[in-house]
């Protein structure tokens, strides 16, 4: 059977229109709406969506928007479930009587059950008097007006009062700044922090980083106990961590955020009031023989003129951006351009060295004029961006009227600014910062350095005379005074002693040369006086072991591990031990019962314990019964379990004390 080309031809043609007619008919059903009406509000919803209109009573208002005025009439809104994908457009109609100023400021309001959320809308017709928003909710909806003027004077009022924390001014302490801080009961010795030359009753803590190994890295809190902020520039080595307290504020987290890339993180603001946690890696300072790195600081005025900018923006709208909205305008080119200006003007500032009240409220004034075009393109990103996170989730791309929000916000915004500079906060501002003007220097400097290991100063590790009931014996407190900084390897305990036959290692090779009698280590040593276990007191020993003798002192302690008893004699004398358990430490400790007997008079008897940390840090501590100075003869009746017992507390003492100072691991954590 033959087929004629000319009527396979014209099948296909029809084939094809039917296929085109096809996909067009779909598409036409896919996008077709139904429009659903009451008086004052049409609901436009995709083809097959049920919609039931209700008129409700109209709030007297707003919970959580006390600056939002409710307008018109307020309709509940029921609606079936929304194909995926797809939204529906509300038109709500205000009356007449609004002016072109509150119309500008008109939001949607939708009530979730509990609470009121306002939404910029898609368009706004000024000639029929309607307001568009798009959504894929359903409830109770309204129309309000952000009433700026009342929010911005209950601002002033708010600043003439005292600055708040969580206010707009975050970097400003208030009347009284009582900062956070963190309790370091004793600071690490191989860290030198020098605040003489920072801000006046600087309260700083610092404390190694437990999770690095190395114990290279500090974590360093300053916490400033005056109202104004200080501008900090880091040297290598220092690295900002956070601030205290966050600000709830997301316009202050806002300019932090943007300050920080603008300088390439290199610049950090310590607010008044506040407290600033760095972290300090020790491997990048000079050591303190050979001078000092330095956190530069000035009296910060950029801080609060960008909050006093920004305030505007905020005293705008209602709507409080998220932490995806902040990191997009901190990160944004008209942000750049508003901290770029502002700190030029500020480096002017300094350089003139002005330092009367009246002229840091002139330059303030100043430099919002001169920045004020600059601000102004960051409000229009800032509007538009505000939108564009409300629609989000129903792609904002799809709405092109968005656009127009942005103009509508920049002119509420304007409105505000100019209320606002004609409210004197900036000479509210100025006067918060007068004593860092009056009575402060030009700059600030915390200085940092590397001292480790602290030789001079091993002495600390062990508490002064009267604290934590260490004791000094008042007839000998010169002689405690010279020994407890400048002791001498001569004098060290005979820990291992007695076992020094049995052992590999003699422990006197571990630490004294004895052709010159040359000192290897550094120790301090003190008297404990147990309150629970007067009839104990012990001699607590800090020593530091070079590296190039570690490797002898570790083998020592590791052979004493194994030693249970042991006897050493000499021609006049004879030394007994008996090891003691110590406990799990993560050191090498070691502990020995030791009877002492000397041939021509009554034998002594004392125990003492020993742990050496991978720092090359020993601790010793010596228990006696009765007093260290008390003769064999009067030594009270104490037993060996409570000897251990004692020098086992004693060093868990002195071992969490050496490792909050010189970064050890003797003590279990």
């Amino acid at each position: 059977m033959r087929i004629d080309k000319r009527l396979l031809a014209g099948v296909a043609a029809a084939l094809a229109v039917l296929v085109v007619a096809g996909v067009v008919l779909v598409r036409w059903a896919a996008d077709r709406t139904t429009v659903h009406s009451i008086d004052g509000l049409s609901v436009e919803a995709p083809a097959g969506v049920d919609v039931a209109l209700t008129r409700a009573e109209p709030p007297t208002e707003l919970p959580g928007l006390p600056n939002m005025a409710p307008v018109g009439a307020f309709t509940d809104v029921e609606a079936g479930e929304l194909p995926e994908g797809r939204h529906a457009r509300l038109t709500l109609s205000y009356p007449d009587t609004l002016s072109a100023e509150e119309v500008d400021a008109l939001y949607a309001l939708r009530h979730d059950g509990e609470r009121w959320h306002p939404l910029p809308p898609v368009s706004v017709d000024t000639q029929e008097r309607t307001v568009t928003v798009a959504t894929d909710v359903f409830s109770t909806w309204g129309l309000g007006t952000w009433r700026f003027r009342e929010r911005l004077d209950a601002f002033v009022n708010e600043v003439a009062n005292q600055f708040s924390s969580d206010g707009i001014f975050s970097a400003i302490g208030g009347l009284t700044a009582t900062p956070p801080t963190e309790h370091c009961p004793v600071l690490p010795l191989t860290l030198l922090v020098e605040t003489n030359e920072f801000v006046d009753d600087t309260v700083v803590c610092t404390r190694f980083r437990r999770e690095d190994e190395t114990r290279q890295t500090y974590d360093l809190f300053v916490s400033n106990t005056k109202g104004f902020p200080v501008e900090l520039t880091l040297p290598d080595g220092v690295t900002y961590e956070e601030v205290r307290p966050a600000p709830s504020n997301a316009y202050s987290r806002m300019i932090r955020l943007a300050r920080m890339l603008h300088t390439g993180n290199r610049t950090v603001v310590l607010p008044g009031g506040g407290m600033l946690k760095l972290q300090v890696d020790a491997a990048k300072l000079p050591h303190v023989d050979q001078g000092r790195a330095a956190v530069q600081g000035r009296l910060d005025v950029v801080t609060p003129v960008l909050e006093l900018a920004t305030a505007a923006l905020q005293l705008a709208t209602p709507l409080e951006p998220d932490d995806e909205v902040v990191r997009t305008i901190a990160k944004a080119q008209q942000m750049m351009d508003v901290v770029g200006c502002v700190a030029d003007a500020a480096q002017q500032f300094v350089e003139k060295g002005e330092r009367t009240l009246q002229a840091l409220e002139g330059w303030f004034i100043a430099t919002l004029a001169t920045c004020s075009p600059a601000v102004e393109a960051l409000a229009k990103a800032f509007g538009q961006a505000l939108t564009d996170y409300v629609y989000r989730k129903l792609r904002p791309e799809a709405f092109p009227e968005l656009l127009q929000n942005a103009g509508r916000f920049v002119n509420v915004f304007n409105r505000v600014k100019v209320l606002w500079e004609n409210a004197h906060v900036v000479t509210q501002v100025a006067a918060f910062m007068r004593e860092a003007l009056t009575n402060g220097p030009v700059g600030y400097r915390l200085s940092l350095a590397r001292q480790d290991p602290p030789l001079n100063l091993l002495d600390r590790v062990l508490p002064p005379p009267g604290t934590e009931m260490y004791l000094v014996e008042p007839d000998l407190q010169e002689f405690y005074e010279v020994e407890r900084r400048y002791g001498t390897a001569a004098r060290w305990p005979a820990i291992g002693y007695a076992c020094q036959d049995q052992l590999p290692v003699r422990w006197q090779d571990s630490y004294v040369d004895r052709t010159d009698r040359r000192q290897l280590y550094l120790l301090a040593n003190q008297s404990r006086t147990d309150g629970r276990m007067n009839d104990v007191s012990t001699r607590a020993y800090v020593a530091y072991v070079p590296p190039e003798q570690r490797d002898t002192v570790k083998s020592f302690f590791t052979n004493l591990l194994g030693v249970t008893r042991c006897t050493h004699t000499e021609e006049n004398s004879r030394t007994d031990a008996t090891a003691f358990d110590v406990g799990e430490w993560p050191a090498l400790a070691v502990g020995f019962h030791t009877r002492w007997s000397p041939y021509a008079s009554e034998p002594s008897e004392g125990s003492m314990v020993a742990a050496y940390d991978e720092r090359g840090y020993v601790v010793v501590l010596e228990a006696h019964r009765g007093s260290i100075f008390t003769d064999s003869y009067n030594q009270p009746d104490v037993s060996d379990d409570h000897m251990a017992a004692a020098l086992r507390d004693a060093l868990g003492y002195l071992g969490h004390r050496a490792d909050a100072m010189l970064g050890t691991r003797f003590a279990p954590t």
